[in-house]
């Protein structure tokens, strides 16, 4: 594996952009959103996405419940700033991702009811994503997308260096905690 280095506080403060948290960014043309899966609560991602991979976070945080992960992602209204009240301009939320690494028969479950799709790192390095099917305990079968997290990873980190204005930046709101 490739050692990725650490990103200190301040280089994550350079990525702070001039708009806050909720507020999709006028350059920003959809979202997609991202769930991270633990034993008792799930951490989301919402990310506004623009031309060259330029990157906005819109909003992030811990949910209880998968059925919250749903409200926030496909029923809150995420809207372009500097819109006019009356004439707000809608973007919408075009694809989720959740991790299948753990409480699978829930994501699962969960998948099926059409809130996304589940993802799972692969167990070798890949050239592009994989699609297959999972088993079901019950029988069914769901999609399952194979990534490489490592590959992931050190994107990640080349986008939080790439330089604000840059294609392919990768921006903070200004209120990130």
């Amino acid at each position: 594996h490739e050692r990725v280095d650490e990103v200190a506080e301040n280089d994550l403060r350079r990525r702070v952009a001039g708009y806050r948290s909720g507020v999709v960014p006028p350059e920003a043309h959809v979202l997609t959103a991202g769930v991270d899966v633990q034993k008792d609560h799930l951490w989301y991602v919402i990310r506004a996405w623009g031309a060259h991979g330029t990157s906005w976070l819109v909003r992030e945080g811990r949910a209880e419940t998968f059925e919250a992960v749903r409200q926030i992602v496909w029923n809150v209204p995420y809207y372009v700033a500097g819109t006019e009240t009356d004439r707000r301009e809608r973007v919408p939320v075009v694809g989720l991702f959740i991790d299948a690494g753990h409480r699978p028969d829930e994501v699962y479950a969960w998948v099926r009811q059409g809130n996304g799709n589940a993802v799972r790192g692969a167990a070798r390095p890949l050239r592009e994503l994989s699609k297959t099917m999972r088993l079901n305990s019950d029988g069914t079968k769901s999609p399952l997308w194979l990534i490489d997290t490592d590959n992931l990873k050190r994107k990640l980190h080349r986008l939080i260096w790439t330089r604000p204005g840059d294609p392919g930046a990768w921006h903070l709101p200004s209120d990130v905690s």
